[in-house]
């Protein structure tokens, strides 16, 4: 591709995700980011005191000799991190440099100011798995926000101002947009480079995400002190699972019916394609469509019906846990059952069936298993968040970037749902085949400790479906 920067500058600050940024770039063929180069105390990252033999001292007393040294024997587009008190002569140089591609980071600073003071209280400052992570709980002091919040609210006015007077743009970027394949494969173009899959998981984690709730002790006051608007989305809750892809192939068709079912790993789905075939009444009911296929059966069926259906978090979450963590047979995961209590000390029970364990015993067990779901669903362990206990609005989410869901039944509600999709299509309604037995099998350990613990691991199911308690959703 064609590339017109000689360097790039990340224009950030603490604790905005520039770490993971700077990772995500230089996985990049060609990109070389080389850390904080113009930070007053190291060179580059923390313990590193010098760099072409130049301490931090010479860097400052010769900003532009220095840059000038790094990029000429640098191969490809060398690059740094450069923050609010770092060297101010080679900032204004970045922003008036039609040669330096300048990237624009910028993250609620509520947080932003909170994440500051837990690493500052614990004195982690980058984590690459859960079981090391360190944590704490701040007391939220609004006179020192006050001063954080002017402060960098004016050095991204005085970086949006000065770009503007010479004439030059940014690549802007927000901290919710560091996991997004799409933002950063602009990002890649922007530089000059050809993008890669950023679908992968990356070695830096998020430390801490918690919603504020949990992170601050003073939490009300803290809501009180700010008052009652919500400038800054201090009551956004926080997601950092990975984006998903669409999974295409899984799709089951009804070419008699015009439906297009799309199944959510750990849902009713064997009840859904059962009742899909006896409404289809000997006709096929198809999978494995590819993308183009996909499309063309879409456009070659007007009136068609897009829908899934989703199952209530705490009940596919004991669906996973029995199924793949529990009970024998094909759908086991041994690897990833030994490495959560290897790595994680999740209190598996023996495999078995479900049966053969005590209500202890299960209970035990899922509640551990919980309290792994939520590091991995925030992207901070080493085990893949496994589509059968990934977040239900992830999942729907990646549907919608193939196509769009055009109706989300709950399965509490299944059979008059499955009514009224019947005789949107012309059908005459069949009443599915539900299946009891999962849900009188966790009727053994739920209780209102287990609706709290998994509300803690899907809040954002709960929120973005409308669900209550289990057995009162």
């Amino acid at each position: 591709m064609n590339r017109q920067y000689r360097y790039f500058a990340i224009l950030a600050g603490m604790r905005t995700g520039s770490n993971l940024l700077e990772e995500r770039l230089n996985s990049l063929d060609g990109i070389h980011s080389f850390g904080e180069l113009f930070n007053p105390a190291f060179v580059g990252h923390a313990n590193q005191t010098e760099m072409f033999g130049l301490s931090p001292s010479d860097i400052a007393s010769k900003p532009d000799q220095f840059l000038d040294h790094l990029i000429e024997n640098e191969k490809g587009l060398p690059g740094f991190r450069l923050f609010e008190g770092h060297n101010q002569h080679i900032l204004d140089k970045c922003l008036t440099d039609p040669a330096c591609a300048k990237i624009v980071l910028r993250r609620n600073p509520v947080d932003s100011f909170v994440s500051l003071r837990i690493a500052q209280a614990t004195n982690q400052w980058r984590m690459n798995d859960a079981s090391n992570a360190k944590k704490a709980r701040i007391d939220f002091d609004v006179a020192e926000f006050t001063e954080y919040f002017e402060r960098n609210r004016d050095h991204y006015s005085y970086i949006a101002r000065t770009m503007g007077a010479a004439g030059e743009t940014a690549f802007m970027l927000d901290y919710t947009q560091l996991n997004d394949p799409s933002i950063l494969e602009g990002l890649a173009r922007f530089l000059g480079v050809e993008p890669i899959d950023f679908r992968r998981n990356s070695a830096t984690k998020k430390q801490n995400p918690e919603p504020l709730s949990q992170k601050v002790r003073n939490y009300q006051e803290m809501i009180a002190q700010l008052g009652d608007l919500d400038p800054l989305g201090l009551f956004n809750d926080p997601s950092f699972e990975p984006h998903r892809a669409p999974a295409v192939k899984s799709y089951y068709i009804s070419a008699a019916n015009q439906l297009q079912y799309l199944p959510i790993e750990g849902g009713p789905n064997d009840t859904v394609i059962s009742w899909m075939r006896d409404l289809a009444q000997g006709e096929e009911v198809l999978s494995g469509y590819s993308q183009k296929a996909l499309r063309t059966w879409k456009r070659d069926t007007p009136g068609h019906v897009a829908f899934a259906v989703i199952r209530h978090p705490a009940l596919r979450a004991w669906h996973a846990y029995k199924t793949h963590l529990i009970e024998p047979g094909r759908s086991n995961f041994t690897a990833l059952r030994q490495d959560m209590i290897q790595l994680y000390g999740v209190a598996l029970p023996d495999i078995g069936k479900v049966s053969d364990h005590s209500t202890e015993t299960l209970k035990t067990g899922f509640l551990s298993f919980l309290k792994f779901l939520q590091a991995n669903l925030a992207n901070q362990t080493k085990i893949r968040i496994d589509a059968s206990w990934a977040s239900q609005v992830a999942t729907i989410d990646a549907y919608g970037n193939f196509s769009p869901v055009h109706l989300l039944l709950k399965e509490d509600d299944l059979e008059r749902e499955l009514s009224y999709i019947a005789n949107r299509v012309g059908a005459s309604a069949i009443p599915p085949k539900l299946d009891v037995s999962l849900s009188a099998e966790f009727l053994r350990i739920y209780d209102a400790e287990v609706e709290s613990a998994v509300r803690n691991v899907y809040r954002r199911d709960y929120m973005a479906f409308g669900f209550g308690d289990w057995g009162r959703a």
